[in-house]
């Protein structure tokens, strides 16, 4: 054999070699994202945001159903949660539902007493049986993902007081098994998800809290299937501390759940063509250019994908908050509804994320 021809081979044979490297990372099970528009009074609307999300190529994507005082029933919310079901199924989309308790029109909300509690499960028990019983409005949906609670770790949506993961911990003794009962009678497999934990405010500590307070009620068994954290960049732990997070929760528990990122973010400069569609004045302080904003998705994903134990992770959000206060620029869609430039490479990181084509892992 000509050694041209040869040496011609071997280099196909190793780049053929490099290219399976590369695709060793094993598939990550959930790539999504936060979105709250697809939970909808308008099923059209709801469908439309579905299709948005799945060719950007996620799998998931995750909804705030918000839980009041008042809220015995699901009267109110039942055409939105339906529609946001829907939608997701037809889009091949699995579901993911925060429950997150409100004041008024803020969060903030703890269930503290028994018969709040009560009612809370009444509530979250209304909502599987609207859903997936006998004339449940998706009863072609037999798997759902129920997080219970959203960064009780911090002053936004959980009073941050010295017995807060005491409290959350007795919630979680009470809400997981009578879910689960709800659950089993209905015929759905419905995954309980605890933490939601804000990567600011001593995620790590807060996890040693809910053990000690677990070993103080006598707790030593689930109250949950998995963990959910949110590993924001500049927070007290970010997606590299995921050996110190997997080392408290099994120190705090006596086992190790499976990890769910169930919001990341990485907020874009506005152009100033597009200023019009935001509050006025845009922040400035913490964006990144799209390009940036596509390198560090596409990175999360890949380290998500070779960490151990991690079975998804979520972007925030698929399209850009409208202009009101508190908004977020994270999204892969300008507020007015454009594309940004960096949604082709995410799009095709979340792919590749799905078919563990995104990195090797060593």
């Amino acid at each position: 054999m000509p050694k041209l021809l040869l040496n011609f081979l071997l280099a196909l044979a190793l780049m053929s070699a490099g290219t399976a490297s590369a695709e060793a990372s094993p598939p990550l099970r959930f790539v999504g994202v936060v979105e709250n528009r697809i939970w909808n009074d308008n099923p059209e609307e709801s469908e439309r945001i579905a299709a948005l999300i799945a060719e950007a190529g996620f799998n998931s994507v995750r909804v705030f159903v918000p839980y009041s005082p008042s809220q015995a029933e699901i009267v109110n919310d039942s055409g939105r949660i339906c529609a946001a079901a829907e939608a997701a199924y037809k889009h091949k989309l699995a579901l993911f539902i925060t429950i997150h308790g409100v004041r008024g029109s803020k969060p903030g909300f703890v269930p503290e007493q028994s018969s709040a509690v009560t009612r809370l499960i009444k509530t979250i028990n209304d909502y599987l049986y609207w859903l997936g019983g006998e004339n449940g409005c998706a009863k072609e949906v037999r798997e759902l993902r129920l997080e219970i609670m959203n960064e009780v770790n911090s002053k936004t949506f959980w009073r941050d007081e010295p017995n807060s993961p005491e409290r959350y911990v007795r919630m979680l003794d009470r809400v997981y098994p009578a879910v689960k009962r709800k659950a089993k009678e209905l015929g759905l497999e419905v995954t309980v998800i605890a933490g939601a934990l804000a990567a600011s405010n001593n995620p790590l500590g807060y996890i040693k809290k809910m053990g000690e307070a677990a070993r103080k009620l006598g707790i030593n068994y689930g109250i949950f299937d998995w963990f959910s954290f949110h590993p924001y960049p500049g927070g007290d732990l970010g997606v590299n501390g995921y050996p110190q997070l997997r080392d408290a929760l099994k120190s705090a528990l006596g086992w190790t759940p499976e990890v769910l990122y169930s919001e990341f973010g990485v907020e874009t400069q506005i152009p100033a063509s597009k200023l019009g569609s935001y509050q006025s004045p845009a922040r400035t302080t913490t964006e990144v250019s799209e390009p940036q904003q596509a390198s560090a998705y596409r990175d999360f994903f890949a380290q998500s994908a070779c960490q151990i134990g991690v079975v998804g992770g979520f972007l925030f959000h698929l399209l850009d908050d409208p202009p009101i206060v508190n908004y977020w620029q994270s999204g892969l869609y300008y507020a007015d509804g454009t594309p940004k430039s960096s949604l082709p490479a995410v799009r095709q990181a979340a792919l590749d994320a799905r078919m563990g084509a995104i990195t090797s892992c060593g």
